[in-house]
């Protein structure tokens, strides 16, 4: 039963997506919009396409949860300098205190999750995951590019 592991990431990540709703929710955020604080807190100045691809979400999903994250004075656009078209994105400071607070929780839990592995099996686990993540997004890549998928 090789579908077992799909299965079990799908578990660890609906697990930890409802905690993060949860823990989340008093600052407004819902639907997991704190990933997009997250990864403009990391990647102050990226634009929403980029987003869109970090975040493995359509350009129009992207664009609805800026402008509502926008609203809520968590980040701001700024034209890019090279091009009027592109928009990079900020923290606000109100962002700011926000994303602190996500990732006190995420080194929370991924010190729960951890929990019970030495050294060597996270340092194993972690290398396992990158080469998931890898063939993961180079299905998604081609899936959001029209190929088809044979079974």
């Amino acid at each position: 039963m090789t579908y077992k592991s799909i299965r079990q990431i799908g578990s660890i990540y609906r697990s930890l997506e409802y905690i993060s709703n949860v823990e989340f929710k008093q600052f407004g955020l819902n639907n997991n919009q704190y990933v997009y604080l997250v990864r403009i807190g990391e990647k102050p100045g990226i634009i929403s396409n980029e987003l869109s691809k970090l975040i493995k979400v359509d350009k129009t999903t992207v664009s609805r949860n800026i402008k509502r994250l926008i609203e809520m004075k968590f980040i701001t656009r700024v034209d890019a300098d090279d091009n009027r078209k592109e928009k990079k994105l900020f923290l606000t400071e109100n962002g700011r205190v926000v994303f602190n607070r996500i990732i006190s929780e995420h080194e929370y839990s991924n010190q729960k999750m951890l929990s019970g592995l030495n050294d060597d099996e996270i340092k194993t686990f972690n290398q396992l995951l990158q080469k998931v993540e890898n063939n993961t997004d180079q299905e998604w890549e081609n899936v959001k590019n029209g190929k088809e998928r044979k079974y």
